[in-house]
């Protein structure tokens, strides 16, 4: 689904191509507040990918339930979205298949792909430090407090152990598309994206 994000953000895909696919992932869950606000599209399409997410973990969570005893032995024919509502499993399907034929093979793609990887270990090492001194309860430089304001819902709680702080910032920076990832190293780098 974030792919279908970095689609948008590059001009490979249009707002209309993916709204359809994430409110059909979203099942029974209302829309979120963001489509009849005038927000920017990519704004709009996180907001629906974070709600799509919300509804794919429940419903996996319940066919886990489910299915946990052909799990746990071993019998569990295919994948747990299978298990779950067959609009679910569509959806999904619809928006592989998309991002497949209109992304993952378009070289702007290949490129972005390339330089998020090369740009994780900025990330990485830039948060790593960040958490690290949040949890040695070193005082943050100003980088490091501008890092702090980005995590958003992912914010480090130094009464935690840094085991959990370390996780809280791996979950920030997968949630980030590639676009996004690689326009924040390059901001980190002190390149203007």
């Amino acid at each position: 689904m974030i792919d279908l994000e970095d689609g948008l953000a590059l001009g490979m895909l249009r707002y209309d191509e993916i709204e359809p696919l994430f409110l059909q992932l979203l099942d029974d869950l209302p829309p979120p507040p963001e489509l009849k606000q005038d927000v920017p599209a990519p704004q709009k399409i996180a907001a629906l990918r974070g709600k799509a997410i919300e509804k794919l973990v429940s419903a996996i969570a319940i066919a886990f339930e489910q299915q946990q005893h052909a799990l746990l032995t071993g019998t569990l024919q295919g994948s747990l979205l299978q298990y779950c509502h067959p609009t679910l499993a569509n959806g999904i399907d619809l928006a592989k298949n998309l991002a497949r034929e209109r992304i993952f093979n378009h070289p702007q793609k290949a490129q972005l792909e390339l330089a998020a990887y090369a740009s994780l270990h900025t990330l990485l090492s830039a948060f790593s430090e960040m958490t690290l001194s949040t949890y040695k309860k070193q005082a943050l430089t100003f980088k490091q407090q501008r890092l702090q304001q980005l995590l958003g819902v992912h914010t480090l709680n130094p009464q935690d152990n840094l085991y959990s702080g370390l996780m809280q910032m791996l979950d920030f920076i997968a949630s980030l598309s590639d676009h996004h990832a690689l326009s924040l190293a390059q901001s980190l780098q002190g390149i203007q994206p």
